[in-house]
């Protein structure tokens, strides 16, 4: 039994199912490694934004209809080019507005683990396998720090791992983008 609210409903899952086993949901883990970045980088929320969609995406009609609606301004607003749309993609702004209209779906399972093994990748500073997975992050230019700290690389392969143990993520967990 996977659940956002373990181990709090603990005593109601025994009482129905005796010695079951409880874990949290992906939501969980994904604020794990959010917890580990640091958050004054200059790339924290374009890594923020990456990592979410490593766990689920906008579904596509709902994505094209808002894309229309944009481009054609029957959204309450003026109309946008493509370059403003993109513009406007890459911030919180987005999310407040958009967010609202879109469903979202899981990325599939095998396709989510690979996912954050490239999200690593691309925000990493420093590999132990240039040639395989070579760094493709950067520095801070203003702190000169990276964006993960020493645990990150942990809560990303235990989120693997839990992934690859509970095979049913659509069914535990609720997805937050």
């Amino acid at each position: 039994m996977c659940s956002n609210a373990w181990p709090n409903e603990a005593a109601f899952w025994d009482l129905l199912f005796v010695n079951s086993e409880g874990r949290l949901g992906l939501f969980h883990h994904m604020q794990r490694m959010t917890n580990t970045l640091k958050k004054r980088h200059i790339d924290h929320h374009v890594a923020i934004t990456r990592l979410a969609n490593c766990i689920c995406h906008c579904n596509v009609t709902d994505h094209d209809n808002l894309l229309k609606t944009s481009k054609e301004g029957t959204l309450p607003g003026v109309k946008h080019s493509d370059l403003e749309i993109n513009d406007l993609k890459n911030t919180r702004m987005f999310k407040q507005r958009c967010d609202k209209c879109m469903q979202k779906e899981m990325t599939p399972l095998h396709t989510m683990t690979n996912m954050l093994g490239d999200w690593f990748d691309a925000f990493k500073c420093m590999s132990s396998d240039e040639e395989c997975r070579p760094a493709k992050g950067r520095k801070d230019p203003i702190a000169d720090e990276t964006l993960f700290t020493s645990e990150t690389k942990e809560a990303i392969s235990e989120c693997k791992k839990r992934l690859l143990i509970c095979r049913i993520p659509h069914l535990w967990i609720r997805c937050m983008m």
